[in-house]
Order: structure tokens, then sequence, then C-alpha cells
């Protein structure tokens, strides 16, 4: 019973949403990144072009309304992953309204890995 119970407790670790680059990384993809995740969430947070890696702040979002942030990262495979995370405000019928735990969201994955690809090809074809 115990295996029973630890087994439907386990969660698979989140993986990043993967970021199709067709003929890998330009030189300038780490600019190119920045100035998406400035134009879409107006903010970074934190900046390791050694290491690839951009987190923006949190930021307001309408559908679903909530906030919203962003990571976006060198992945394992040598390619761009991205993260995007979700917050809504949890108003209790007794008790102060606070921020629900951040959680994946995998729309807004969709949508950002998009304009990372739109906007790496347009990089790439300018070379």
């Amino acid at each position: 019973m115990a295996c029973l119970f630890a087994a439907a407790c386990a969660v698979a670790p989140y993986s990043a949403f993967p970021v199709e680059i067709a003929g890998g990384l330009p030189p300038d993809a780490f600019a190119t990144c920045r100035a998406v995740l400035l134009r879409e969430f107006g903010q970074i947070e934190f900046v390791d072009e050694d290491r690839f890696l951009l987190r923006t702040g949190w930021a307001p979002v309408a559908d679903p309304e909530g906030e919203r942030r962003a990571a976006v990262f060198r992945d394992e495979r040598g390619g761009l992953g991205v993260v995007v995370e979700l917050r809504r405000v949890s108003e209790p019928f007794v008790g102060v309204p606070a921020w629900t735990e951040p959680r994946g969201w995998d729309a807004g994955e969709r949508d950002l890995a998009r304009q990372l690809e739109a906007a790496l090809a347009a990089s790439t074809v300018s070379r």
C-alpha cells in the first residue's frame, strides 16, 4: 500500500519547451533573445551571458489573468529551452488574497518559443 501511495505522489520533473533553430544558434542569439524578452515582458531580472541564461521578472497577463515570468537558457542538447511560469491571485472566503504557487504555462511557452524562433531565423538570414 505504501508503495502505491509513493508511486502516486511521484512527479516527473518539469522539462523546458525546446526552441527549434535550424542551422544552430546565430552569433547574436543572446542579444536577440534578450530583445524578445524585453519586448514581451518589459524587464529582465537576471542575465548571465556566459551560461546563456535570461530570466524576466513577473509581468501582468490578462488571459489568463495573473502574472507570468520567463527564462531562456541553453539546454543539454546545445539548443535553447524556454520556461514560462504563471501565478494567479487566490481569494479565499476568509483571509487575505495571496499568489498561487508558480506553475508551468504551456501556451505561454509555445508562444514565446515561436517568437524566439522567428527572431533567431531572421537574425540568421541577415548574417
